[in-house]
């Protein structure tokens, strides 16, 4: 019973193993590349800081995160 089970488990773990093949060729064999953004991250947070600015009653959670988006201890 035990060398049936490790045979299972063995044609189990040789299928996953398989699919990760499988799927590895399929991502590796499309015509797409990695998408480069424009913007860094200190862009992205003086966006958020505009926004959170214009908000009429933002949240006390979003005017901490502006806050600390927008403090000089923090480089982002």
């Amino acid at each position: 019973m035990v060398n049936f089970q490790r045979s299972i488990k063995l044609v189990t773990d040789m299928r996953k193993e398989h699919e990760v093949e499988l799927l590895y060729d399929r991502i590796s064999n499309l015509s797409i590349q990695p998408l480069v953004l424009e913007h860094d991250s200190a862009s992205y947070a003086r966006e958020l800081c505009v926004q959170i600015g214009g908000f009429l009653q933002p949240s006390a959670e979003a005017v901490e995160l502006r806050q600390l988006l927008e403090s000089q201890e923090i480089e982002v």
